[in-house]
């Protein structure tokens, strides 16, 4: 009776020795995706920023390119009306 109580004792400690060791590894293997889910946000982050920097410095560029030919056309247009009094 004690031998069949010791074995069972045994076992249910190998049993859970084995749960508690597959658990820390899921723990660990949980940790690490999310580690790397956080790396792959950043990276995401930093090209949607950087994208849109790109963006706004294209668009400030051609913004002046227009107020210029804008200032072009208005100065064009004055001295064809200077030239024409």
């Amino acid at each position: 009776m004690l031998e069949s109580l010791q074995m069972f004792v045994a076992v249910a400690m190998v049993l859970l020795a084995t749960f508690f060791l597959k658990f820390e590894k899921s723990k660990k293997e949980y940790e690490e995706e999310q580690s790397l889910k956080a790396t792959v946000t950043m990276t995401q982050t930093y090209k949607v920023r950087s994208r849109t920097e790109a963006i706004l410095k294209r668009m400030e560029s051609v913004s002046i390119k227009c107020r210029n030919l804008s200032i072009q056309k208005i100065e064009e247009e004055i001295y064809r009306l200077q030239v024409e009094q």
